[in-house]
């Protein structure tokens, strides 16, 4: 019994750095280049779909030629296209030459009314 209780207070403080782990992995930093190649500014986003679609802050593009992304293992891509900007909500919606990257996925479980979020 006190076995299965250290078995099970292990996996219960191990989930949550998985989880995190896990989301670290779609982590990418952004490196963004005025038109003479020189760099405009660099930051982070994060992948959201399969495709290499990903997301970062709208000041980060904001007067960008172009932008590199480099993931969390070092690969290097280019930014592809721009899919979407605001600059009221600070955002950036854009497409990589990144292929099957890892990405950060929705959490499909509902929550119950008076439960706590973490």
């Amino acid at each position: 019994m006190k076995r299965l209780s250290i078995i099970l207070l292990l996996t219960l403080t191990l989930l949550p750095l998985r989880a995190a782990d896990d989301a670290l992995r779609a982590v990418i930093n952004i490196i963004t280049y005025r038109a003479d190649g020189s760099i405009l500014g660099s930051g982070y986003g994060f992948y959201i779909a399969e495709d290499g679609t990903a997301v970062a802050p709208y000041a980060l593009f904001n007067g960008a030629h172009r932008a590199d992304v480099i993931d969390n293992k070092g690969k290097k891509s280019q930014v592809h296209r721009i899919l979407g900007a605001s600059s009221t909500l600070d955002i950036v919606k854009f497409n990589t030459t990144a292929h099957k990257p890892h990405f950060l996925t929705p959490d499909t479980t509902m929550a119950t009314t008076g439960s706590a979020l973490n």
